[in-house]
Protein backbone atom coordinates (compact mmCIF):
# COMPACT_ATOMS: atom_id res chain seq x y z
CA UNK A 1 0.00 0.00 0.00
CA UNK A 2 1.09 3.55 -0.85
CA UNK A 3 2.27 5.43 2.03
CA UNK A 4 0.28 8.64 0.69
CA UNK A 5 -2.71 9.32 3.57
CA UNK A 6 -6.09 8.20 1.94
CA UNK A 7 -9.49 9.57 2.60
CA UNK A 8 -12.82 7.92 3.37
CA UNK A 9 -14.06 7.91 0.23
CA UNK A 10 -10.46 6.35 -1.21
CA UNK A 11 -10.52 3.39 1.78
CA UNK A 12 -14.79 2.71 1.09
CA UNK A 13 -13.72 1.76 -2.89
CA UNK A 14 -10.69 -0.16 -1.98
CA UNK A 15 -12.12 -2.08 0.51
CA UNK A 16 -15.23 -2.81 -1.98
CA UNK A 17 -12.79 -3.97 -4.86
CA UNK A 18 -11.45 -6.30 -2.84
CA UNK A 19 -14.81 -7.66 -1.54
CA UNK A 20 -15.76 -7.79 -5.07
CA UNK A 21 -13.09 -9.42 -6.79
CA UNK A 22 -13.32 -12.23 -4.46
CA UNK A 23 -9.78 -11.08 -2.80
CA UNK A 24 -11.37 -11.00 0.40
CA UNK A 25 -14.39 -14.15 0.25
CA UNK A 26 -17.56 -14.88 1.87
CA UNK A 27 -17.03 -15.17 5.36
CA UNK A 28 -13.39 -13.91 5.16
CA UNK A 29 -12.22 -11.52 8.49
CA UNK A 30 -11.14 -8.20 7.63
CA UNK A 31 -8.46 -6.90 9.39
CA UNK A 32 -8.37 -4.86 12.27
CA UNK A 33 -9.22 -0.88 12.50
CA UNK A 34 -5.49 -0.73 13.71
CA UNK A 35 -4.38 -2.83 10.90
CA UNK A 36 -6.81 -0.51 8.03
CA UNK A 37 -5.73 2.78 10.08
CA UNK A 38 -1.81 2.02 9.20
CA UNK A 39 -2.58 0.28 5.53
CA UNK A 40 -4.29 3.40 4.34
CA UNK A 41 -2.42 5.94 7.10
CA UNK A 42 -5.82 6.85 7.59
CA UNK A 43 -7.60 8.59 11.03
CA UNK A 44 -9.73 5.72 12.88
CA UNK A 45 -12.69 7.94 12.11
CA UNK A 46 -12.26 7.98 8.45
CA UNK A 47 -11.97 3.90 8.69
CA UNK A 48 -15.16 3.75 11.04
CA UNK A 49 -17.26 5.64 8.43
CA UNK A 50 -15.86 3.82 5.40
CA UNK A 51 -16.73 0.23 7.18
CA UNK A 52 -20.00 1.68 8.66
CA UNK A 53 -20.98 2.54 4.71
CA UNK A 54 -19.87 -0.93 3.84
CA UNK A 55 -22.19 -2.74 6.29
CA UNK A 56 -24.82 -0.43 5.16
CA UNK A 57 -24.43 -1.45 1.84
CA UNK A 58 -24.50 -5.45 2.69
CA UNK A 59 -20.78 -6.20 1.86
CA UNK A 60 -20.32 -6.23 5.54
CA UNK A 61 -21.17 -8.11 8.69
CA UNK A 62 -19.71 -6.27 12.10
CA UNK A 63 -19.79 -7.86 15.41
CA UNK A 64 -18.84 -6.11 18.41
CA UNK A 65 -15.43 -7.45 20.02
CA UNK A 66 -15.02 -10.17 16.86
CA UNK A 67 -14.37 -7.87 13.93
CA UNK A 68 -15.95 -6.89 10.40
CA UNK A 69 -16.34 -9.85 8.09
CA UNK A 70 -17.54 -10.26 4.77
CA UNK A 71 -21.36 -10.77 4.22
CA UNK A 72 -23.14 -13.83 2.51
CA UNK A 73 -23.62 -12.79 -0.86
CA UNK A 74 -27.89 -11.14 -0.95
CA UNK A 75 -30.27 -13.29 -2.34
CA UNK A 76 -31.70 -11.95 -5.92
CA UNK A 77 -35.27 -12.14 -3.93
CA UNK A 78 -34.12 -9.23 -2.07
CA UNK A 79 -34.16 -7.02 -5.53
CA UNK A 80 -35.95 -4.36 -3.87
CA UNK A 81 -36.36 -0.91 -6.32
CA UNK A 82 -39.06 1.63 -5.21
CA UNK A 83 -39.50 4.12 -7.99
CA UNK A 84 -39.90 8.06 -6.66
CA UNK A 85 -37.80 9.99 -4.35
CA UNK A 86 -40.23 10.05 -1.68
CA UNK A 87 -41.26 6.61 -0.71
CA UNK A 88 -41.62 5.19 2.60
CA UNK A 89 -42.01 1.72 3.44
CA UNK A 90 -43.92 -0.76 6.10
CA UNK A 91 -42.77 -3.72 6.51
CA UNK A 92 -45.12 -6.65 8.63
CA UNK A 93 -44.97 -10.54 8.64
CA UNK A 94 -49.04 -11.30 8.99
CA UNK A 95 -51.36 -9.24 6.83
CA UNK A 96 -53.65 -11.85 7.69
CA UNK A 97 -53.74 -10.32 11.41
CA UNK A 98 -56.81 -8.16 11.59
CA UNK A 99 -54.87 -5.67 13.72
CA UNK A 100 -52.11 -5.90 11.82
CA UNK A 101 -54.43 -5.08 9.11
CA UNK A 102 -55.48 -1.96 10.87
CA UNK A 103 -51.88 -1.29 11.68
CA UNK A 104 -51.29 -0.66 7.41
CA UNK A 105 -54.20 0.74 6.96
CA UNK A 106 -53.87 3.57 9.10
CA UNK A 107 -50.16 3.55 7.75
CA UNK A 108 -51.11 3.82 4.42
CA UNK A 109 -53.98 6.69 5.00
CA UNK A 110 -51.81 8.95 7.15
CA UNK A 111 -48.85 8.54 4.89
CA UNK A 112 -50.99 9.39 1.42
CA UNK A 113 -52.40 12.26 3.40
CA UNK A 114 -48.38 13.82 3.72
CA UNK A 115 -47.97 13.74 0.45
CA UNK A 116 -45.73 10.62 0.48
CA UNK A 117 -45.74 6.98 -1.59
CA UNK A 118 -45.87 4.17 0.83
CA UNK A 119 -45.55 0.71 -0.07
CA UNK A 120 -46.73 -2.00 2.24
CA UNK A 121 -44.31 -5.20 2.68
CA UNK A 122 -46.11 -8.66 3.70
CA UNK A 123 -43.44 -10.85 3.93
CA UNK A 124 -43.12 -14.18 5.98
CA UNK A 125 -39.64 -13.20 7.70
CA UNK A 126 -37.53 -15.87 9.06
CA UNK A 127 -33.68 -14.86 10.50
CA UNK A 128 -32.25 -14.93 7.35
CA UNK A 129 -34.87 -13.12 5.33
CA UNK A 130 -35.40 -10.61 7.50
CA UNK A 131 -31.86 -9.72 7.75
CA UNK A 132 -31.47 -9.50 3.97
CA UNK A 133 -34.35 -7.41 4.20
CA UNK A 134 -32.87 -5.12 6.35
CA UNK A 135 -29.81 -5.16 4.42
CA UNK A 136 -31.79 -4.22 1.43
CA UNK A 137 -33.77 -1.74 2.02
CA UNK A 138 -31.62 1.25 1.88
CA UNK A 139 -30.59 0.63 -1.51
CA UNK A 140 -34.58 0.01 -2.45
CA UNK A 141 -35.35 3.73 -3.12
CA UNK A 142 -37.01 3.70 0.19
CA UNK A 143 -36.89 6.82 2.50
CA UNK A 144 -37.86 5.28 5.61
CA UNK A 145 -39.29 2.45 7.04
CA UNK A 146 -41.88 1.50 9.45
CA UNK A 147 -41.11 -2.29 10.92
CA UNK A 148 -42.33 -4.66 12.62
CA UNK A 149 -39.43 -6.69 13.86
CA UNK A 150 -39.86 -10.58 13.81
CA UNK A 151 -36.66 -11.51 15.36
CA UNK A 152 -34.43 -9.72 17.60
CA UNK A 153 -31.17 -10.90 17.30
CA UNK A 154 -27.84 -9.59 16.95
CA UNK A 155 -27.35 -9.49 13.54
CA UNK A 156 -30.95 -7.77 13.29
CA UNK A 157 -29.28 -5.10 15.76
CA UNK A 158 -25.58 -4.50 14.41
CA UNK A 159 -27.55 -3.56 11.24
CA UNK A 160 -30.08 -1.18 13.20
CA UNK A 161 -27.62 -0.05 14.86
CA UNK A 162 -25.75 1.35 11.74
CA UNK A 163 -29.12 2.33 10.08
CA UNK A 164 -29.62 4.96 12.71
CA UNK A 165 -25.88 5.77 12.82
CA UNK A 166 -26.22 6.39 9.13
CA UNK A 167 -29.62 8.46 9.63
CA UNK A 168 -31.77 6.38 7.76
CA UNK A 169 -35.41 6.68 8.81
CA UNK A 170 -36.70 3.70 11.10
CA UNK A 171 -39.59 3.26 13.40
CA UNK A 172 -40.35 0.08 15.19
CA UNK A 173 -44.03 -0.67 15.34
CA UNK A 174 -45.58 -2.70 18.24
CA UNK A 175 -42.48 -3.90 19.31
CA UNK A 176 -38.62 -2.43 19.80
CA UNK A 177 -35.06 -2.61 21.06
CA UNK A 178 -34.73 -0.89 24.16
CA UNK A 179 -30.82 -0.25 23.76
CA UNK A 180 -31.29 1.13 20.34
CA UNK A 181 -31.82 4.92 19.65
CA UNK A 182 -34.79 3.96 16.85
CA UNK A 183 -38.23 5.77 17.48
CA UNK A 184 -40.80 3.09 18.19
CA UNK A 185 -44.57 3.10 18.87
CA UNK A 186 -45.96 0.46 20.74
CA UNK A 187 -49.65 -0.13 23.02
CA UNK A 188 -49.03 0.55 26.88
CA UNK A 189 -48.61 -3.52 27.42
CA UNK A 190 -47.82 -3.41 30.98
CA UNK A 191 -51.20 -1.51 31.87
CA UNK A 192 -53.19 -3.83 29.79
CA UNK A 193 -52.16 -6.86 31.38
CA UNK A 194 -52.22 -5.22 34.76
CA UNK A 195 -56.04 -4.17 34.22
CA UNK A 196 -56.77 -7.61 33.11
CA UNK A 197 -55.24 -9.39 35.78
CA UNK A 198 -56.68 -6.89 38.23
CA UNK A 199 -59.77 -7.78 36.46
CA UNK A 200 -59.37 -11.82 37.51
CA UNK A 201 -58.41 -10.61 40.89
CA UNK A 202 -62.05 -8.66 41.30
CA UNK A 203 -63.86 -11.57 40.13
CA UNK A 204 -62.88 -13.61 43.35
CA UNK A 205 -59.61 -15.09 41.51
CA UNK A 206 -56.39 -15.85 43.46
CA UNK A 207 -55.10 -18.77 42.02
CA UNK A 208 -54.07 -17.38 38.48
CA UNK A 209 -51.58 -18.76 36.28
CA UNK A 210 -50.03 -17.48 32.56
CA UNK A 211 -50.11 -18.59 29.18
CA UNK A 212 -46.92 -17.75 26.87
CA UNK A 213 -45.30 -18.73 23.89
CA UNK A 214 -41.73 -20.09 24.71
CA UNK A 215 -40.63 -18.07 21.16
CA UNK A 216 -42.04 -14.56 22.18
CA UNK A 217 -39.79 -14.56 25.70
CA UNK A 218 -37.68 -11.88 24.09
CA UNK A 219 -40.47 -9.49 22.45
CA UNK A 220 -41.08 -6.53 25.06
CA UNK A 221 -44.35 -6.07 24.11
CA UNK A 222 -44.72 -9.59 25.91
CA UNK A 223 -42.01 -8.78 28.28
CA UNK A 224 -44.09 -5.80 29.56
CA UNK A 225 -47.13 -7.97 29.91
CA UNK A 226 -45.74 -10.30 31.84
CA UNK A 227 -44.33 -7.05 34.01
CA UNK A 228 -47.93 -5.84 34.28
CA UNK A 229 -49.61 -9.51 35.20
CA UNK A 230 -46.55 -9.53 38.29
CA UNK A 231 -47.39 -6.40 38.99
CA UNK A 232 -51.08 -6.95 39.57
CA UNK A 233 -50.37 -10.56 41.88
CA UNK A 234 -47.60 -8.65 43.57
CA UNK A 235 -49.93 -5.73 44.82
CA UNK A 236 -52.45 -8.19 46.09
CA UNK A 237 -49.45 -10.41 47.59
CA UNK A 238 -50.67 -13.33 45.48
CA UNK A 239 -48.25 -16.01 44.34
CA UNK A 240 -46.87 -16.08 40.69
CA UNK A 241 -46.49 -19.71 40.61
CA UNK A 242 -44.39 -21.31 37.98
CA UNK A 243 -46.47 -24.33 37.74
CA UNK A 244 -49.12 -22.34 37.17
CA UNK A 245 -47.46 -20.90 34.14
CA UNK A 246 -48.23 -22.60 30.75
CA UNK A 247 -45.54 -22.44 27.73
CA UNK A 248 -47.09 -22.96 23.97
CA UNK A 249 -44.41 -24.47 21.86
CA UNK A 250 -46.27 -24.86 18.53
CA UNK A 251 -49.28 -23.33 16.80
CA UNK A 252 -51.58 -24.95 16.63
CA UNK A 253 -50.87 -26.71 20.00
CA UNK A 254 -48.90 -29.96 18.99
CA UNK A 255 -49.52 -33.39 22.02
CA UNK A 256 -46.59 -32.09 23.90
CA UNK A 257 -48.24 -28.71 24.81
CA UNK A 258 -51.43 -30.46 25.40
CA UNK A 259 -49.88 -32.59 28.24
CA UNK A 260 -48.98 -29.61 29.63
CA UNK A 261 -52.27 -27.80 29.85
CA UNK A 262 -53.84 -31.53 31.03
CA UNK A 263 -50.85 -31.82 33.86
CA UNK A 264 -51.28 -27.89 34.97
CA UNK A 265 -55.20 -28.63 35.15
CA UNK A 266 -54.59 -31.90 36.91
CA UNK A 267 -52.93 -30.52 40.24
CA UNK A 268 -55.25 -30.59 43.06
CA UNK A 269 -54.44 -26.97 43.77
CA UNK A 270 -54.68 -25.97 40.05
CA UNK A 271 -55.56 -22.06 38.79
CA UNK A 272 -58.69 -21.42 38.58
CA UNK A 273 -58.16 -18.23 35.94
CA UNK A 274 -55.33 -17.66 33.69
CA UNK A 275 -54.14 -14.62 31.79
CA UNK A 276 -53.35 -15.27 28.03
CA UNK A 277 -50.85 -13.06 26.40
CA UNK A 278 -52.25 -12.99 23.05
CA UNK A 279 -55.37 -14.24 21.06
CA UNK A 280 -53.83 -16.90 18.89
CA UNK A 281 -52.67 -18.78 21.92
CA UNK A 282 -56.31 -17.85 23.89
CA UNK A 283 -58.55 -19.41 21.26
CA UNK A 284 -57.21 -23.04 21.09
CA UNK A 285 -56.69 -23.17 25.42
CA UNK A 286 -60.38 -22.24 25.26
CA UNK A 287 -61.45 -24.76 23.72
CA UNK A 288 -59.14 -27.14 24.99
CA UNK A 289 -60.48 -26.19 28.82
CA UNK A 290 -63.59 -25.61 28.04
CA UNK A 291 -63.37 -30.09 26.35
CA UNK A 292 -62.10 -30.45 30.10
CA UNK A 293 -64.25 -29.08 31.77
CA UNK A 294 -63.40 -25.67 32.49
CA UNK A 295 -65.65 -23.06 31.60
CA UNK A 296 -67.41 -19.73 33.08
CA UNK A 297 -70.27 -21.58 33.79
CA UNK A 298 -68.37 -23.31 36.27
CA UNK A 299 -66.63 -20.45 37.70
CA UNK A 300 -63.07 -20.59 35.87
CA UNK A 301 -62.22 -17.17 33.79
CA UNK A 302 -60.00 -16.32 31.53
CA UNK A 303 -58.29 -12.85 30.69
CA UNK A 304 -56.21 -11.69 27.07
CA UNK A 305 -55.50 -9.31 24.63
CA UNK A 306 -58.36 -10.09 21.41
CA UNK A 307 -56.82 -7.84 18.87
CA UNK A 308 -58.23 -10.12 16.33
CA UNK A 309 -61.83 -10.12 17.38
CA UNK A 310 -62.06 -13.67 17.95
CA UNK A 311 -63.75 -14.02 21.47
CA UNK A 312 -65.49 -11.05 20.80
CA UNK A 313 -66.70 -12.28 17.24
CA UNK A 314 -67.65 -15.76 18.81
CA UNK A 315 -69.72 -14.45 21.74
CA UNK A 316 -66.98 -16.47 23.89
CA UNK A 317 -67.05 -14.88 27.49
CA UNK A 318 -63.50 -13.62 28.53
CA UNK A 319 -62.08 -10.65 30.08
CA UNK A 320 -59.91 -9.26 27.35
CA UNK A 321 -58.99 -5.92 25.92
CA UNK A 322 -58.17 -4.72 21.74
CA UNK A 323 -55.14 -2.51 20.86
CA UNK A 324 -55.88 0.43 18.58
CA UNK A 325 -53.80 -0.96 15.62
CA UNK A 326 -55.60 2.00 12.99
CA UNK A 327 -54.08 4.96 15.00
CA UNK A 328 -50.67 2.59 15.72
CA UNK A 329 -50.34 2.98 11.89
CA UNK A 330 -51.32 6.40 11.77
CA UNK A 331 -49.12 7.43 14.69
CA UNK A 332 -46.22 5.69 13.10
CA UNK A 333 -46.55 7.59 9.72
CA UNK A 334 -46.64 10.45 11.36
CA UNK A 335 -43.74 9.85 13.06
CA UNK A 336 -41.44 8.72 9.78
CA UNK A 337 -42.27 11.82 8.37
CA UNK A 338 -40.92 14.03 10.99
CA UNK A 339 -37.97 11.64 10.88
CA UNK A 340 -37.01 11.96 7.19
CA UNK A 341 -37.93 15.42 7.45
CA UNK A 342 -35.75 16.04 10.27
CA UNK A 343 -32.96 13.37 11.37
CA UNK A 344 -31.43 15.48 13.81
CA UNK A 345 -35.06 14.53 16.11
CA UNK A 346 -34.96 13.60 19.84
CA UNK A 347 -35.45 9.99 19.84
CA UNK A 348 -39.65 9.63 19.26
CA UNK A 349 -41.22 7.05 21.94
CA UNK A 350 -44.75 6.73 21.99
CA UNK A 351 -47.65 4.55 23.64
CA UNK A 352 -51.30 4.86 23.12
CA UNK A 353 -53.62 2.85 25.92
CA UNK A 354 -55.72 -0.11 24.39
CA UNK A 355 -59.53 -0.05 24.55
CA UNK A 356 -61.55 -0.63 27.21
CA UNK A 357 -61.79 -3.85 28.79
CA UNK A 358 -64.88 -6.00 27.58
CA UNK A 359 -66.69 -9.33 28.99
CA UNK A 360 -69.89 -11.06 27.86
CA UNK A 361 -72.15 -8.72 28.70
CA UNK A 362 -70.60 -6.35 26.46
CA UNK A 363 -69.81 -8.84 23.06
CA UNK A 364 -73.38 -7.89 22.20
CA UNK A 365 -73.39 -4.60 22.32
CA UNK A 366 -69.54 -4.14 20.83
CA UNK A 367 -70.04 -6.15 17.97
CA UNK A 368 -73.52 -4.32 16.54
CA UNK A 369 -71.47 -0.67 17.19
CA UNK A 370 -67.87 -1.53 16.00
CA UNK A 371 -66.97 0.68 13.44
CA UNK A 372 -63.11 1.04 11.82
CA UNK A 373 -61.22 3.62 13.84
CA UNK A 374 -60.71 6.03 11.06
CA UNK A 375 -59.30 9.67 11.79
CA UNK A 376 -57.63 7.94 15.29
CA UNK A 377 -60.07 9.73 17.26
CA UNK A 378 -60.79 9.31 20.89
CA UNK A 379 -57.67 8.07 21.78
CA UNK A 380 -55.44 8.23 25.08
CA UNK A 381 -52.12 8.64 24.42
CA UNK A 382 -48.88 9.13 26.66
CA UNK A 383 -45.83 10.12 24.65
CA UNK A 384 -42.06 11.30 25.27
CA UNK A 385 -39.40 12.42 23.37
CA UNK A 386 -35.56 11.50 24.60
CA UNK A 387 -32.68 13.25 24.43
Amino acid sequence: MSSRKYRHSNILADLRNRIESGEWAEGAQLPSEAQLIDMYQASRHQVREALRALEIAGYLERFQGRGSFVAPQRPPANGLCFSGSSTVAIAIPHYKSHYMRQIVDGFLQRASESGLQAIACNLQFDNDSEYAFLQGIRDSGAVGLALWLSHCDERSEALLTALARNEFPVVFIDRYMPDLPIDYITSNNEQMAYELTSALIERGHSRIGMVVTSNDRNVTSVQERIKGFRRAMAERDLAVRPDWTIEITSLPFDEKDIHVIHRVMAHNKRPTAFFILHDQIGMPLYQELHALGFSSESGFDLASVDDDHFFEDNGIPILHKQQQGYAIGQRSAEMLVARVDNPGLPQQRVVLEAGPLLFDEDLAVNRAARQPQKGGKGLTVSSTSVQ
